[in-house]
């Protein structure tokens, strides 16, 4: 996928490719307090941290609408993932409606604790 091919929202997804000297590696990060639908996550009872993002994360899996991830790392101001450019890509594009529609994040919430699912924020 090349840049102008982006289905998700680069402003509040980052991919990046990192190189060292010890190898190289891609991220995808978000900016957790950010999205704008931090204030409906608020209003749902869940604190839009970068843990709650890394439960929806795992409910994407579960529901297998995004692949699994090589690495999760979820922090209070952010959530960052390690993986292949493709999986992170795929991901960034599941994510997006969570992070810009209210129903949808409604919605996935919803459903999600409705299935005892716990986001863990």
């Amino acid at each position: 996928m090349t840049d102008h091919d982006k289905n998700y929202d680069d402003t509040l997804i980052l991919i990046k490719d990192v190189e060292t000297d010890s190898g190289s590696w891609t991220y995808l990060s978000i900016d957790a307090g950010t999205p704008p639908t931090t204030e409906t996550i608020v209003s749902m009872g869940h604190e839009p941290n970068g843990y709650f993002w890394d439960g929806v994360v795992r409910r994407l899996v579960e529901l297998n609408r995004t692949p699994q991830l090589e690495d999760a790392d979820p922090e209070g101001g952010a959530f960052f993932a390690r993986g292949s450019r493709e999986d992170l890509e795929a991901l960034a594009v599941a994510l997006t409606p969570y992070l810009t529609d209210d129903d949808a994040i409604t919605s996935l919430v919803r459903e999600a604790d409705a299935a005892g699912f716990d986001f863990d924020d």
